[in-house]
């Protein structure tokens, strides 16, 4: 598997060229999908795109429609926090009918989660839950040939960092143009994958978090880094640990550069990772990034373990 080479073009930089190369750059673009149609990674069918004058802004993201409303949450209330879902206040209602609060809409639930394990990292946005076809994805985007995946991933996740942080709506088509300077302000300011030991990037033959860091960063205008954090030792897997190891597992794994941590002193990080399940990796990434001097770490992943059926 290859990039598609109208990945490659739509990822280049916005002051790349003159308007006669972008021209020339569409031009191509719409032959290049006439002798070779994009083909959606999910389903393997071909995509589908309207035509957008703005399109060569952003990258082209090999993920059909259909295949994001499969995995796009429903409407349920999410902790912003660690994104697992928060108790419906319907269910407090039916739990109490005989006394329901007298202005349910005005509760504030705290969520269980973030209470106990007491999370470093401040907001946390995800692209859907880890079953069915995302997690599917996540684990084809694991292997040798998923480097096409891995980027299509990260620029859906840049574009849900979008609607998250700039209230973009949910129905904005994935080709418009998101980006927009009178509210840029409110996205991190340096976008860092985590980190990945060299055993297992040899192993792997490639470097996930790194691709999907490229790709959110893309997308929502912002640097990526990749010498802020290092692994200095190989941990065992966190899939493999009961919930109340893995935090020990972690613990003495990373650390940061700290030549590289003092360019963002007061600064916001966005740590990107594939999966989060117990959040152990990302607490500890975000603790240590704490006590260099970052002013807030926010938190991005393609999936979400742990949600309830």
């Amino acid at each position: 598997m290859r990039i598609h080479g109208n990945t490659f073009l739509r990822s280049l930089p916005k002051n790349s060229g003159s308007r006669f190369i972008l021209s020339l750059a569409r031009v191509a673009h719409g032959a290049m999908d006439i002798l070779s149609p994009p083909i959606c990674l999910g389903c393997q069918q071909v995509i589908v795109r309207v035509a957008n004058r703005k399109k060569l802004r952003t990258p082209r993201l090999l993920i059909c429609p259909s295949c994001q409303s499969s995995w796009n949450r429903t409407a349920i209330s999410v902790c912003d926090r660690c994104a697992l879902p928060l108790p419906m206040i319907r269910d407090i209602q039916s739990a109490n009918k005989q006394s329901p609060p007298r202005d349910a809409s005005r509760i504030g639930l705290r969520c269980s989660s973030c209470a106990m394990l007491k999370f470093k990292f401040a907001q946390t946005t995800v692209l859907g839950a880890y079953r069915d076809t995302l997690q599917q994805l996540v684990l084809e985007s694991k292997q040798t040939t998923g480097s096409t995946l891995c980027f299509s991933l990260g620029g859906l996740l840049g574009e849900r960092i979008l609607q998250t942080n700039v209230g973009v709506s949910s129905m904005v088509s994935p080709e418009s143009d998101l980006v927009d300077e009178s509210w840029i302000k409110r996205i991190p300011d340096v976008v860092c994958p985590v980190p990945m030991h060299w055993c297992r990037r040899f192993k792997r033959k490639i470097n996930g978090p790194d691709i999907l860091a490229t790709g959110v960063a893309r997308v929502v205008s912002r640097p990526v880094n990749f010498k802020l954090l290092h692994c200095i030792r190989l941990p065992k897997k966190q899939g493999m640990l009961p919930l109340e190891q893995r935090h020990k597992n972690v613990q003495f794994s990373y650390a940061v550069n700290v030549r590289e941590a003092r360019r963002f002193v007061g600064k916001r990080v966005l740590l990107v990772d594939d999966v989060m399940t117990s959040g152990a990796t990302l607490n500890e990434l975000s603790r240590l990034l704490l006590r260099n001097g970052i002013e807030s770490v926010s938190v991005a992943v393609i999936a979400r373990g742990g949600y309830g059926h």
